[in-house]
């Protein structure tokens, strides 16, 4: 379940624009790897408030979206694990690979950061630039939702 919402995330991602985060408040390193590690613990935790406290706003938004669609019923949340946390930076940007763990399944995911204003945070520009296979997904998603509703 936590891959679909993962996959959900990256797709949401996808459909936002990004805008700067001025009001960081709890600090951490200011290095991809720690923003990326920081973000993806409390958004796998449903700790969104302190996930987007790491996001641009266009990101926020989209935490704010999920949150209310698709996590309405959440229960306690699911032991998981983020293993083999690289990330690799060019100048202003950075996408962090690793590997999700949960009940012994292991997915590959990547997730993109800019640093904005000094400080490194999750961006979803970065998604769009590779955005022709989340668009196919997103596409099928709106479908399934639609579907959905109809029934």
């Amino acid at each position: 379940m936590r891959f679909i919402c993962g996959c959900l995330l990256i797709l949401f991602l996808s459909c936002t624009n990004n805008t700067a985060n001025s009001d960081v408040a709890e600090k951490i390193e200011n290095t991809p790897e720690a923003v990326a590690q920081y973000w993806l613990e409390n958004f796998y935790n449903n700790k969104f408030e302190k996930a987007k406290q790491y996001s641009t706003v266009a990101t926020k938004e989209m935490i704010d979206t999920i949150s209310q669609v698709i996590f309405m019923d959440l229960g306690e949340p699911i032991d998981f694990q983020i293993t083999a946390l690289q990330c690799k930076t060019e100048e202003n940007t950075a996408v962090c690979t690793f590997v999700y763990v949960e009940g012994g399944e292991k997915i590959p995911e990547s997730i993109p950061l800019s640093k904005v204003n000094g400080q490194w945070l999750i961006d979803d520009e970065l998604i769009q630039e590779e955005s022709s296979e989340i668009d196919e997904l997103t596409k099928a998603f709106e479908e399934s939702l639609n579907n959905s509703v109809k029934e």
